[in-house]
């Protein structure tokens, strides 16, 4: 029987988009008190991201 090629193993993500240098544009306020900003922007993704998220797109630099 032929073997199945391994799979490359997924390279670990550096930080949190709150913890990036290209994360600017802090906005959309929580409901409840202390209002803090939960999305940011990102020069390399095409939507908002959370800024609890796992930086993914390889772009990652600690502030």
């Amino acid at each position: 029987m032929a073997r199945k090629p391994l799979k490359q193993p997924i390279s670990a993500p550096h930080g949190k988009c709150c913890e990036c240098k290209h994360s600017y544009d802090y906005h959309e306020l929580t409901n409840y008190e202390p209002r803090k900003p939960f999305l940011c922007r990102c020069p390399y993704e095409k939507w908002s991201q959370f800024l609890d998220k796992q930086c993914v797109n390889g772009q990652f630099q600690r502030k």
